[in-house]
């Protein structure tokens, strides 16, 4: 299951742990996958239309829970952004890629 399915529904713990500026790239990484996919459960949850600036680690978790669930790749391309890798880097979890790929 990996690093981030053991988290699953604690997920917002590593987003506690992140800086505003990094919550804000989340967010926008979360929002850009999420539009590519137009998936209709993101526009009635309205996650296409929140600033990603005023995102905060409980509605970041829901995200990243949602993808998980729906399209583990979504996961994989939102955490390859270089802010956010160097933050997974940074917190410990250095090989977080080889266990979400099992």
């Amino acid at each position: 299951m990996g690093i981030f399915g053991d988290m699953f529904g604690q997920s917002h713990q590593f987003y506690e742990q992140l800086d505003p500026q990094q919550q804000q790239i989340a967010g926008q990484q979360f929002q850009q996958e999420f539009a590519q996919s137009q998936d209709p459960y993101v526009q009635q949850q309205g996650w296409d239309q929140l600033d990603p600036s005023r995102l905060d680690p409980q509605q970041l978790g829901r995200m990243h829970d949602y993808a998980q669930q729906r399209d583990p790749s979504i996961l994989s391309r939102v955490m390859d952004h270089p802010v956010l890798d160097a933050a997974l880097v940074g917190l410990g979890v250095h090989e977080w890629k080889k266990h979400e790929e099992r």
